[in-house]
């Protein structure tokens, strides 16, 4: 039996209105990743682009915008999660983003 979750999906270019809501596949985290069951989600102008075409996602469509989010680790790779406290959890959750800290 395969788990399955709730995303928004897009599946072509265009407004707002190409954003679907769909169940989607959800594989079992790999080595070094953790799954996390989200409370919130951001989307930014980024997503924006990559939904008109201005800018082309990395993996082409079909696209799930959206790559900030919070919420509550749900699993793990057990030999990863037991040396992972939840500073390092949040780490590798950010380096799986790609995200950058702007400097102040």
């Amino acid at each position: 039996m395969s788990v399955v979750t709730t995303a928004i999906v897009q599946r072509s270019l265009g407004g707002p209105e190409v954003l679907k809501i769909e169940e989607v596949p959800l594989p079992a985290p790999g080595e070094g990743e953790v799954q996390i069951r989200q409370a919130a989600i951001g989307l930014n102008f980024i997503d924006v682009y990559f939904r008109t075409g201005l800018y082309k996602a990395a993996n082409g469509l079909p696209f799930v915008p959206g790559k900030e989010g919070a919420g509550t680790v749900t699993a793990t790779v057990p030999t990863a999660a037991s040396a992972m406290s939840p500073p390092a959890i949040s780490s590798r959750c950010r380096k799986a983003f790609r995200w950058k800290r702007r400097r102040r």
